[in-house]
């Protein structure tokens, strides 16, 4: 026996939450044995997500079947807010025959739980090559972050007033131009989504800068070259206060971020870094 749909009349019911968004710009259109349903949810925040159930009538909406099962598409959990969705309706596995004035009821259910997503990232930059950051985004989310490098504990003399303590006296250095820091730093810190897939990052925490001058040392007898050597510059290093300013982007999988840091107010650092979101 064939299968038909008869169309004496087709209106589609629009949705109108308590949270203020509407599932609007409804049209359908046949396709083989399927229906394809097209909508949109407006004015809905950011940041929700919700759970998409149609139903349908065929008596002017005094009976609903449904929520209908064979369906595909932006329907179901997990939608999120904007245009152009779609719903695939395969008819004939659901109903013998489709016709009378046939109501379409699109509900959409704000799920209690806003989506939260877990994120790790690689991050670093020029100084400290090694960060890593993780924590979890929602509206209001956490973050635990740390930079470092491998230049620990370099130096053979400490530099201060531009002279070295407790120099040999049989020997002289020339300070040159070529430096290497010492560097780390561990903040914790929150996530504040402002934007869809936008998060801004505010975190507090320790750290810890190390300035190493590399000098040339040389004996005063035949200005003999000795060897090279590193002198921590007391004036430039110092430890306390980290503070950090950054702003990720989520999509799908993949995050990305950017900032700075602070270190007691007295220098920025700038960094960014690539990571999973899961």
């Amino acid at each position: 026996m064939k299968k038909y749909i008869f169309f004496l009349g087709i209106f589609i019911l629009l949705f109108q939450s308590s949270f203020s968004q509407t599932i609007e710009n409804i049209r359908y259109q046949r396709e083989e044995n399927k229906m394809k349903i097209s909508y949109s949810i407006k004015d809905a925040k950011f940041y929700q997500i919700f759970n998409i159930s149609i139903y349908v009538s065929m008596d002017n909406g005094e009976n609903f079947i449904g929520p209908l099962s064979f369906v595909s598409g932006d329907v179901g959990e997990n939608i999120t807010a904007g245009k152009n969705k779609s719903i695939y309706w395969d008819v004939f596995k659901e109903l013998d025959v489709l016709k009378g004035e046939v109501i379409f009821d699109i509900r959409a259910k704000v799920k209690k739980d806003i989506a939260k997503k877990y994120f790790v990232i690689y991050q670093g930059n020029n100084i400290t090559p090694y960060g890593l950051k993780v924590g979890h985004v929602s509206i209001v989310g956490w973050y635990v972050s740390a930079f470092a490098n491998t230049n620990f504990n370099l130096y053979d003399y400490e530099f201060e007033k531009n002279m070295i303590k407790e120099y040999p006296v049989d020997q002289y250095y020339i300070v040159t131009d070529d430096k290497k820091y010492s560097r780390y730093s561990i903040t914790v810190g929150m996530n504040y989504q402002f934007l869809k897939n936008l998060y801004l990052n505010l975190g507090a925490g320790y750290g810890y800068k190390e300035l190493n001058q590399i000098i040339n040392e040389y004996l005063y007898d035949n200005n003999t070259y000795l060897k090279q050597s590193y002198a921590k510059n007391v004036s430039e290093s110092y430890s306390g206060l980290e503070l950090e300013l950054g702003i990720m982007y989520s999509w799908r999988y993949i995050v990305l971020s950017g900032g700075v840091n602070s270190l007691n107010f007295k220098r920025l650092d700038w960094n960014i870094g690539v990571g999973y979101c899961f």
